[in-house]
């Protein structure tokens, strides 16, 4: 009975190990190759090197501003691009199917074009401010959203529908009770689709004329080589990322617990659902990513308006590197 309770713990922690151990390796050659002169110690430096300059970034204090301003430009990007995605995908799949076959070569036609690569054209329409970076992310987002909507409302099952009405249920009773319940996963799949390509989107987009983010950091230390640095910022991008997928997941398994097949790294079916402290929690840290992110941009923008030097480096001078 022992060695079975223990092969309940054993099994995810082991499911871990292997899925992680690709990564251990990683860093252990990234931290040992420059040591042992595999590679140039100048522009690959050890893999703690860059940790302790992150800490040394957290210290200063100016790497949060930079998060939060990035954090902001998704979730601002990402709020529109749904607000159109949403309604359009209905309307089109329910309202006015026949639109579909007329409009799904335009549509697929659209969603390939990078809005990096346009960036001129953006530039054009919307100008160099926070707008154009807005409308870049809302750009990329807007379409793993708005097929995943057409796909969604295709699948809803008709004899839902057909009893809802026979049931004199209202159009609201019927999209609320049935379109939206069917509908939802496929919405949140479009959704983490649209964050994850988002969040590496405004990271290219924050190069473009700004004066704060993560973007800008790398962009900044690339071009004072700062090499450290670049590494620094590369890592807590991709930390960010990371740590974006896997709230995704974990929204995903307890809002839509009933399509989930079982919990992380493990074999075990557990439905779980959200409960009143994590959605507290959650609209609270949306408050002040909203918030703070809005009043550092302005602060940044400031501070770029006001000290006539191009040079980034000095553009927070005496408070810290950045």
């Amino acid at each position: 009975m022992y060695l079975e309770g223990n092969n309940k713990y054993v099994s995810p922690l082991r499911s871990i190990f292997v899925k992680s151990s690709g990564v251990i390796i990683f860093l252990v050659l990234w931290e040992i190759g420059p040591r042992l002169g595999w590679a140039d110690n100048q522009f690959v430096p050890p893999f703690s090197t860059v940790i302790i300059e992150l800490f040394k970034l957290f210290a200063d204090g100016d790497i949060t501003m930079h998060i939060m301003v990035t954090l902001w430009r998704v979730l601002v990007g990402i709020i529109v691009g749904c607000v159109i995605a949403i309604p359009l995908g209905i309307i089109l799949s329910k309202i006015h199917p026949s639109l579909i076959e007329i409009l799904n070569p335009m549509l697929r036609l659209l969603s390939q074009a990078n809005p990096f690569s346009l960036s001129p054209i953006f530039i054009l329409f919307f100008g160099v401010g926070e707008l154009v970076k807005i409308s870049m992310i809302t750009w990329v987002c807007i379409w793993p959203v708005l097929f995943n909507v057409i796909a969604g409302v295709k699948m809803v099952d008709p004899l839902l529908e057909k009893s809802a009405k026979a049931l004199n249920a209202s159009p609201f009773q019927r999209f609320l009770k049935i379109l939206l319940p069917s509908v939802g996963p496929w919405i949140f799949a479009g959704l983490r689709t649209g964050v994850e390509i988002s969040f590496f989107m405004v990271v290219a987009a924050e190069m473009i004329g700004t004066s704060a983010g993560l973007g800008w950091l790398v962009h900044t230390a690339g071009m004072n080589y700062k090499i450290v640095w670049i590494y620094s910022s590369a890592v807590l991008i991709i930390a960010l990322g990371v740590f974006i997928k896997w709230f995704l997941a974990y929204a995903y398994e307890r809002l839509f617990f009933w399509k989930t097949a079982g919990d992380f790294y493990s074999e075990v079916r557990i439905h779980k659902r959200f409960d009143t402290s994590e959605v507290i929690f959650i609209i609270f840290m949306l408050i002040v990513i909203l918030g703070f992110g809005a009043q550092q941009i302005i602060k940044a923008d400031f501070y770029s308006k006001s000290i006539e030097s191009h040079d980034h480096l000095e553009l927070y001078k005496g408070s810290g590197g950045f």
